[in-house]
């Protein structure tokens, strides 16, 4: 059971600070069309530019950027993470004190207002899922992690069992509920960025962003939200019928959900750019 006001939780407690803030910055950014092409151009700078991360260097933000775009491209570890969801239902955020049923009012009412939220609650729960599943958890982040350090976006080149110890250490911390400052570091880009810093390679920042309950920030920040406006169609042509017939509710809900799948149509466009561009470069 997920208690955000138990001291002992110190790993939940975190993590919930930033969940609260992420809706309401991705908020800004999806309905904000003229923005997009600088956040594809600079992501890390934009979640700056709307109070999600802290400033950056520029070295860290180059580096953060390209973290991003290596973990949104990578087809193995997107896969991964999907199927490590495809068991998160109702029933188990239940389990965890997280209510399906009033997780989607409180997700449809945001869509009429022309939001994105997500109970806090239920967000957190999507991160138990993740970090419970051990053996599965370490192999996620060790797909990335492989990934950024054959490829030069670390700071040096690390021997295989620096990255397996680091990220079992990290994933055993979360799994004894410590805080993000008490977890492991494998190398700090600057005062705030770095692998196990919480921004860069943070470890709240992979399961929980590819599930279709949080639009959550970090390495494949937007692939929740395709998945989550997915989630939150229903039946598409009945929400588009009862839109057509004047219903403002539906009209507010219809839009809010075109802009997030045009936003992630375009990211994603953006990705696999980014991954022919770094395949050219490693061939030449």
């Amino acid at each position: 059971m997920i208690d955000l006001n138990n001291p002992e939780n110190k790993f939940d407690i975190d993590i919930s600070k930033d969940l609260l803030r992420i809706d309401e910055a991705f908020t800004q950014i999806v309905k904000d069309r003229d923005s997009w092409r600088d956040f594809m151009q600079d992501p890390n700078g934009a979640m700056i530019r709307v109070g999600l991360h802290p400033p950056a260097s520029k070295e860290a933000n180059d580096r953060a950027n390209r973290t991003f775009y290596a973990a949104l491209s990578n087809k193995e570890l997107i896969n991964h993470v999907a199927g490590m969801f495809e068991g998160f239902d109702g029933t188990e955020a239940s389990e965890h004190g997280a209510d399906e049923t009033a997780n989607a009012a409180y997700h449809q009412e945001g869509l009429k207002n022309g939001r994105l939220q997500n109970r806090v609650e239920y967000d957190v729960s999507a991160a138990h899922h993740f970090f419970e599943q051990r053996e599965a958890a370490e192999t996620a982040y060790k797909i990335l992690l492989h990934d950024l350090n054959e490829n030069g976006v670390l700071t040096r080149k690390y021997e295989t069992d620096e990255i397996d110890t680091y990220v079992a250490d990290m994933v055993a911390g979360v799994l004894a509920q410590k805080s993000l400052t008490e977890l492991p570091t494998l190398e700090t880009w600057d005062n705030h960025y770095g692998v196990g810093t919480g921004f860069g390679v943070g470890e709240a920042e992979i399961g929980v962003a590819v599930t279709a309950a949080v639009p959550a920030e970090g390495v494949v920040a937007v692939t929740v939200a395709v998945l989550g406006a997915i989630a939150s169609m229903g039946d598409i042509q009945s929400l588009a019928s009862l839109a057509a017939r004047g219903d403002s509710d539906e009209l507010q809900r219809l839009s809010m959900i075109g802009q997030v799948l045009a936003f992630c149509s375009e990211l994603m466009l953006y990705a696999e750019s980014f991954e022919r561009q770094r395949a050219a470069s490693a061939g030449a």
